[in-house]
């Protein structure tokens, strides 16, 4: 389930020799996420012994089972979670010299809350994970807000070319699979942990670039570069190849954020 709204409201003025478009207003919105997995194992011609031949009390003709090893279905990956988020932002673009300039300053606040419930199901989950040697299931609630300037600027050259740039910050809260997932698959050897622990992603990022249209057609080349703190990825904690990785001995993975500066950067 999602419910939210968003108010904007813009203003149009001129002051001195500048023209501005202020705009500013805010979003807020409420996602409801409840996951359920479920399945059976189901005996369709029976077990037999494979010296008589004969029905065995292993799986029964027609009987149908709940436990697919190693879940005892329903089970759920991760608990009930309730995730918020909010905005307010002010940004005023500027035209100058005849609209040949154009500057675009603004800003932007974000809140990210994540707030899981355990519920019987996934505390089940827990449960069978700690007596099988890991760790118990904690779900964590993260509440986190940053607030994000943004400055863009066009040069006009002519009717044909346009230099521009821009310089932000961005912002992100790790969603409910990245920080509660918790899966195993017993056909593909793997599991997923869920990592409590986990940090938004924040970054830093410009951009400077050429474009231009006319009759022949239209082309835009930029150069760009962004830096991030706590990036947030996939990666294999474990690998069976080289240590024992309790409980079961699989290939383990978690989501987490990098310790190093990440950087992506290109034309």
């Amino acid at each position: 389930d999602e419910f939210g709204g968003e108010l904007t409201r813009a203003k149009r003025f001129d002051w001195a020799d500048s023209r501005h478009n202020l705009q500013y207003g805010g979003q807020i919105s409420k996602n409801s996420i409840a996951q359920l997995r479920d399945g059976s194992y189901a005996c369709i011609s029976g077990s037999v012994h494979p010296v008589s031949g004969l029905p065995t009390a292993t799986c029964p003709k027609g009987t149908i089972s709940k436990t697919v090893t190693p879940d005892e279905f329903p089970v759920r990956d991760f608990p009930l979670s309730a995730v918020t988020k909010a905005g307010a932002y002010l940004e005023d673009p500027v035209e100058l010299a005849g609209k040949r300039i154009e500057l675009i300053p603004g800003g932007r606040w974000e809140y990210f809350r994540l707030l899981p419930t355990s519920d019987y199901l996934f505390q089940k989950a827990s449960d069978d994970a700690v007596a099988e040697g890991a760790d118990p299931v904690i779900p964590s609630i993260i509440d986190a807000s940053a607030f994000l300037p943004r400055f863009g600027a066009l040069l006009h050259l002519n009717d044909v070319f346009t230099v521009h740039g821009q310089y932000s910050h961005g912002f992100r809260g790790p969603n409910f699979s990245e920080s509660n997932l918790g899966f195993t698959n017993v056909t593909g050897g793997y599991s997923n942990l869920p990592n409590y622990n986990i940090q938004p992603e924040t970054s830093v990022g410009a951009e400077v670039g050429l474009r231009g249209q006319g009759a022949a057609g239209q082309f835009d080349v930029s150069v760009y570069r962004n830096d991030y703190e706590n990036f947030i990825y996939n990666a294999v904690i474990c690998n069976p190849a080289t240590a024992a990785c309790p409980p079961l001995g699989f290939t383990t993975y978690q989501n987490i954020n990098s310790g190093d500066p990440i950087r992506i950067q290109g034309i």
